[in-house]
């Protein structure tokens, strides 16, 4: 065969004829392929959002009196993905029943009745279908979570908010704090709501100049804890500092679901965490 003689192969992309020592290779290429050659051998590479099905090099043989590839030429299968996870409180973009490298699915919340505190989207918005280092399609992130996230009002003694003033605080809402004449902070004046329904960083502190420097976490700026049909029983009076515990007691009529006994860590959280007061089974409110 001569040199500048082409060869067509099925579902090439394209086609090449190299003349190398008298024998004529044909191979397919792929855009952005190498173009590296061997004298009797072939390395195949693929665009990312493929896999190859079949042997990776394949060698160029003389058989009798013409040339021909000593074993079958590889498939190129674009890289699949399982179909992204479904969650509770929520849903995602996707409607195909395939995915394959490239697709990518946006979650968002459910809506929530007027009034109600609303699902807040916890992880990643977005996530793409991409592969692994053994091309096995992946997600590049967990699917998030929507869930109830609520952080108690941020309340500084001598202090106050100078922006994010609001019914509730959700994830990611964020409040600047500000001291009062003749007071200075201690601390970040930026905190932002978190996941596990705390500030960070902690609530700042506002004091006299010339006070000694102290962490939130040892300054009684805990407020009561409020808990709808419960009271507290035992404790003292806030403001609250680290180490101060109470004892809850629901209404009549109620189960109080956590633990009676909370301790007070600092910067409005209790540890192991406030309890709730939930009406009995069987019983109505009368609404």
């Amino acid at each position: 065969k001569g040199p500048q003689e082409s060869c067509s192969l099925k579902l090439a992309a394209a086609v090449f004829c190299w003349w190398n020592r008298s024998i004529s290779v044909c191979v397919r290429c792929w855009v952005g392929a190498s173009s590296n050659l061997f004298v009797k051998g072939f390395p195949f590479f693929l665009l990312l959002r493929y896999r190859l099905i079949g042997r990776s090099s394949i060698l160029c043989v003389i058989d009798g009196s013409g040339v021909g590839w000593s074993h079958r030429i590889p498939d190129c299968a674009p890289i699949p993905c399982l179909p992204p996870p479904d969650i509770e409180n929520g849903k995602h973009s996707g409607e195909q029943e395939d995915y394959t490298y490239g697709a990518s699915v946006t979650y968002r919340c459910n809506d929530v009745p007027r009034g109600s505190v609303p699902f807040s989207l916890i992880g990643a918005e977005t996530i793409h279908c991409h592969s692994d280092a053994e091309k096995n399609g992946i997600w590049s992130a967990p699917a998030p979570q929507c869930k109830v996230v609520k952080c108690p009002e941020p309340a500084v003694p001598n202090g106050k908010r100078e922006t994010g003033y609001l019914p509730n605080y959700i994830y990611g809402n964020r409040v600047i704090m500000k001291c009062l004449p003749g007071f200075v902070m201690s601390g970040r004046d930026v905190i932002v709501c978190q996941e596990d329904n705390t500030w960070h960083p902690e609530l700042p502190v506002c004091q006299l100049p010339g006070t000694v420097s102290v962490s939130t976490a040892s300054t009684p700026t805990g407020t009561a804890p409020v808990i709808p049909h419960g009271r507290i029983i035992h404790g003292p009076k806030p403001p609250y500092a680290v180490g101060h515990s109470i004892t809850i007691e629901c209404d009549a009529g109620y189960t109080l679901h956590g633990e009676a006994n909370i301790q007070y860590v600092g910067g409005n959280q209790w540890k192991p965490g406030i309890p709730s007061c939930e009406l009995k089974r069987g019983l109505s409110t009368g609404k």
